[in-house]
This record gives structure tokens, sequence and C-alpha cells, in this order.
């Protein structure tokens, strides 16, 4: 499988891999936006029930304490001797009557309460604060001033307005009321004596003849030529005697009353507004108070923000952070391992076909000799130089790669390489050198020239990464002066080997220090060679501290390749 479908693959694994993480990080974030929108409208919700507590709180006290009064107390006064006899007779003459507390009662609790009233089942309509006949002539004879009646009459005016005829028998049927022919009791005569009921209150026993329901909240409606209604919220209760029934009720006044319910609730739930449930009001099922038909209107809860919680965003980091290590590290490893199989591809065919010539050459001369088939003396001098010369060659591609598995394998320290002047390296490598270069000509600076800087590199080392360069020069620069020069420059020393042949192509530029690799036109050729030259010489030279580069510009005038061994100065 060659490296282009290695990489598909790896692409193609990656981006799965990649995408993967990209959909979990988006679920997670999905996930952390709803629980904390589930997390946001409970508590909401529970805001709203606490406001609705609150609101209830409010109004409660009223309704439970209004729903106590005895039903005698809608009466403006009241005969104190026929109070329990359920119809509250005829007041007989001569007898002692009591003023209602609910006489002088208008803006009773903190001006929540406008008007007192009672309903008959035929519609009458009355007020124990609006007094009529000689009963207006009693409470204005010292318990309420003509304006505070008269103001109660305007009120009971209006509600009479709302409460129309139809609208009488309606309620009354609602409060399961019975329409009859009874009439409130007449007011009573004159001459008959009043009980102060602030100056001497009165004792009350409980009366079993009359039923008393509950307080019911209620809205009713101007039915005027406005197209929308203007609610105003009543407590009505039904009473029941011996022989009749009615309604009586408490006018609240809606604008104050909405006013301390919105401010109960704000304390909570800030912006809150108290809203007239009419109808069957389904759609407040839970923003309802208990105790009233009165819903609350919350405002819109703020935008939540875009952003994931600091955990969720680390999270989803190291999530990405984790899957892009894994695979870089994936594709280092594949990288490796594709490189490493390569390797060992090319080396088996390097050294196949450098093995091959030289125990082709074993094989055939020594048969020759062995069989006597070569008579001739100089022939036989000849064949043995051969083989001679193909096992020295043999010896020096062994040799090549056990120094470089040796090499890969472990490094020495500074303190155990040895050092030597670059002067005496180079008369001691100067024999290696022309032998190297062979018929090429060779253009070497003479030694006497040589610095006499101390360089830690060994004579060995040397020679073999000098003699590697330019036996790669002589075999590709096609008989081109090989140039052997130096370069001092304080603490290092370059030594410098160039070409005027053909030089290296730009696409093996990267690769020609490759183990094993020879480039594509000189792998056809008859030029023997490993391909281990380089990368030898390369690993001996950073082995000792230094490095071999090539130079990718012209260098002493060179048109082909040159190569720079920088060596550090001890």
């Amino acid at each position: 499988m060659n490296h282009r479908r290695w990489a598909l693959i790896y692409i193609a694994c990656a981006g799965l891999a990649v995408a993967a993480a990209c959909i979990g990080g988006f679920a997670l974030v999905r996930v952390s936006a709803s629980e904390r929108a589930a997390v946001a409208q409970n508590q909401r919700d529970q805001l709203i029930r606490l406001a609705l507590a609150r609101m209830d709180a409010e109004l409660a006290p009223l309704i439970a304490r209004e729903g106590a009064r005895p039903h005698f107390e809608w009466r403006p006064f009241y005969s104190a001797e026929n109070v329990y006899t359920g119809d509250l007779e005829e007041v007989a003459p001569g007898a002692v009557l009591v003023a209602s507390p609910l006489l002088t009662a208008r803006g009773s609790w903190g001006g929540l309460v406008r008007l007192y009233f009672e309903l008959e089942g035929t519609g009458e309509l009355s007020s124990p604060q609006a007094p009529e006949g000689n009963a207006l002539d009693l409470a204005e004879s010292g318990y309420a001033t003509a304006e505070q009646i008269a103001d109660a009459a305007d009120e009971l005016a209006r509600l009479r307005t709302m409460l129309d005829q139809p609208m009488g028998p309606t309620i009354a049927r609602r409060m399961g009321v019975s329409p009859n022919q009874s009439s409130r009791t007449s007011p009573p005569p004159r001459g008959v004596a009043v009980l102060n009921p602030r100056a001497q209150p009165a004792t009350v026993i409980e009366d079993r003849s009359v039923e008393q329901g509950p307080m019911i909240p209620m809205w009713i409606g101007l039915a005027g030529d406005s197209p929308e209604p203007k609610p105003e919220l009543v407590l009505v209760r039904a009473v029941r005697g011996s022989d009749r029934a009615w309604m009586q009720g408490i006018w609240l006044d809606w604008r104050r009353l909405r006013s301390r319910l919105e401010g109960a609730a704000s304390r909570v739930l800030p912006g809150a507004r108290a809203i007239p449930v009419l109808g069957a009001g389904s759609g407040w099922a839970d923003r309802r108070m208990l105790g009233a038909p009165i819903g609350l209107e919350v405002p819109p809860p703020a935008t939540p923000s875009a952003l994931p919680p600091p955990a969720v965003t680390w999270t989803i980091a190291a999530l990405l952070a984790g899957v892009i290590v894994g695979v870089v590290g994936t594709g280092l490893a594949l990288r490796s391992a594709v490189d490493l199989a390569g390797r060992r591809g090319r080396f088996v065919s390097a050294v196949t076909h450098e093995l091959r010539t030289p125990l082709t050459t074993f094989r055939l001369y020594s048969q020759m000799l062995a069989s006597g088939m070569v008579r001739d003396e100089t022939k036989r001098t000849e064949y043995l130089r051969t083989i001679e010369r193909e096992a020295d060659r043999l010896h020096s591609i062994v040799e090549s790669v056990l120094m470089f598995a040796r090499l890969g394998r472990s490094r020495r320290a500074d303190a155990d390489m040895a050092s030597a002047s670059l002067s005496a390296l180079a008369e001691a490598a100067l024999p290696a050198i022309k032998a190297a270069a062979g018929e090429a000509p060779l253009e070497i600076a003479p030694v006497s020239d040589w610095p006499s800087t101390t360089v830690a590199i060994d004579a060995s080392a040397y020679e073999r990464i000098l003699g590697n360069l330019v036996t790669n020069a002589a075999k590709y620069a096609e008989g081109s002066p090989i140039r052997v020069w130096h370069i001092s420059a304080g603490r290092s020393v370059t030594v410098f080997v160039g070409d005027d042949g053909p030089g290296i192509p730009r696409r093996e530029e990267r690769r020609v220090f490759n183990a094993f690799h020879r480039a594509a036109r000189d792998a056809g050729s008859a030029t023997p060679g490993l391909g281990l030259g380089l990368a030898l010489s390369r690993e001996l030279a950073r082995h000792h501290g230094g490095d071999l580069t090539l130079e990718k510009r012209r260098t002493r005038g060179c048109r082909g390749a040159a190569f720079a061994l920088r060596l550090p100065a001890v």
C-alpha cells in the first residue's frame, strides 16, 4: 500500500474523529442549554408560586374577616331584640335599635372597601351605608355626615348600573339564591330609641336560624358603550333565612387592591402585574390566586446567554484537544510506521541489489578458477583482483550498514569523543579523498592552508564523511571538477564539498538524507549505490556535535550540488 493511500485513509479517519468530537461538543452544548433552561424555568415557577402566595396572604384576611360578619350588620339599624329571628321582623314602636358598624365603614381596610351592599332575589339593591327614609334621618343625626351618605349613595348608583336588571337574577342564581317577592325590612319608625354601638357594644348570640355562605370573589363588568369591559371585584355570599334568601356583598376598590397585590408580588418577582381572570380562565391555571379570580402576569424571562458555562466550555475544549492530540499522535505514529515500512523496503531492495553483484562475481570467478577454465596467469590474476575488489566493496557495504545501525541506537557523550586539529585531519584524509575522486578533477587546498583549529571529531569519522561526499560527487557530477575548501567562523569550522554537475532535483532536496533513498533518475541507472552514504555522513556529523546540510544556493561558483560539514571548535 503506497503512501498516498495511507494518507487518504488517515485523513478520512481523522475527519470522522473530528466530526464525532464536534457533534459530541454540540450535543453537550444543547444538553447544557436545555438543563439551564429547565433550571431557570423551575426557579421562575417557584417565584411565581411564592408571589401568588404573597398575594393570597394580602387578600385572605379581608375575605375571612368580612365573611365572619353576621348578616344583620348589612342593615343600617336593627332591633337588638329580634336580630336572631332570621328575617328581622318589623321594628315595633319603642324598640331599641342598634346602628350597624358598616354605616360608617366606607374606606375600611386601608381604603380597599368601596361599598357594602345587599341584593334581594328580585334584584332590589341596598346598602347599609346609604340608608333611606327614617333610617336616613337617624344616620344623619349623629352616625354619619350627609356628605358620607351622599358619597355612598353615588357609589350605590354606580353599582346599580353595573348590576342591571338581568345581572341581578343572574348573580342570584349563580349564588344559589332563588328569586322571591319579599323585600327588605322597612325602615324603623320615628320615635324609636337607637343604641349607639360605639358607646355600648351589643352582645351578639349565634343565630342558628340563618345560614350564611362563604364570601366568594366575583368580577362584574360595566356594560356601557365601551368595547372592553371594565371589571370590578366584589365579594358576595348567599344568606338563607326561614322563608327567604338574599345575597350580601362587598364592592372592593380594584385599583388600590391591585396596587397592594402587585407590591406584594414585586418583592419576589419585579415587574409582575395583577390581571383579572374573566370566564373560565384556563390559561391562568398555574398563575392564578387560590382565593380570588386574579391572575399574575409576569415579565418575559431574560434571554439566556448563548455561551455555555465555563465548566461545559472547558469540557468541550478538553474533548477537542484530546481528539486533536489523538489525531496528531496517530498521524505521527502512522507516518513513522509507513516511513519505517518504506525504509525496510528500500533497505531490502538496495542491499539485495548491491549484494547480488559481488556475490555473482564471487560465484562466477571462483567456479572458473576452481574448475581450471582460466589457464592464462594474467587472467587468473585479473580475476583474483576483481574478487578482492568486490570483497572490499561488500565489506564496505556491511560496515556502513552496521555503523548506521550503531549510530541510530546510541550516542556518546562529548567527553568521550576524540578531537584533532583540522589540518591534521585534512592531511590524514587526503589519500582517501583522492582515491574516492578517482579520475574526476579534484581541487583541494594544500594541507598547509588548512587551519590548526581543533575540532571534536576523530580521523576515521572525518575521513568517512569526506570520502562519502567526494564519492557521490565523482559518481553523479559526470566528470566535472570536485572542490573541497573550508571556512573558519569563530566557534565552528565549515568544510564544503561541491561540484559543477547536474545537481540535486528540487523535489529530492528534502529526502536526500533519507537512509536507502536514491533519486528516481539514479535508481534506474547502472551507477552502484546503497543510498546510505549521505544518511550515514549526517549521523556521524551529528554524533560528534556538528551537522551536514545541503547548500541550496551556489557556493564558490559551484553550479551543481554543494554540501557543508559544520564542526564545533574545541
